[in-house]
């Protein structure tokens, strides 16, 4: 079994508070892994943060989900298919994101200076 095609694009960004990733994959893979640098800069390709199986079927076929991110900043992501054991090793096909998943802190105290 070969190595399959790279993914054709990928697509992150957030939507009512949750991250969203979309990648269009051709028929040659059968999943997708995505990768993140934890906003350091250099993805880790070592260890997957998400994998998506894709409905195949189509020549062309858009895989989507969610991911679980801890902290806010400026994300650098990878995306890389697979086909049984067989991952191709693009580092071509990535989305750089600035995303803002935690939750905003409390108000507790307050004040208001009136100038006249």
């Amino acid at each position: 079994m070969g190595e399959p095609n790279p993914p054709v694009s990928l697509e992150v960004k957030c939507e009512e508070g949750v991250v969203m990733v979309y990648v269009w994959l051709d028929d040659t893979a059968d999943q997708v892994k995505i990768y993140s640098d934890g906003t350091t800069g250099t993805i880790d390709y070592g260890t997957p943060i998400k994998t998506i199986a894709s409905t195949g079927g189509k020549k062309l076929n858009l895989v989507s989900g969610t991911l679980s991110l801890v902290s806010d900043g400026v994300y650098t992501f990878g995306a890389r298919a697979w086909k049984g054991a067989s991952e191709e090793k693009n580092t071509d096909v990535i989305a750089i994101a600035e995303l803002y998943v935690s939750t905003p802190t409390a108000v507790t105290d307050l004040v208001i200076d009136v100038v006249k």
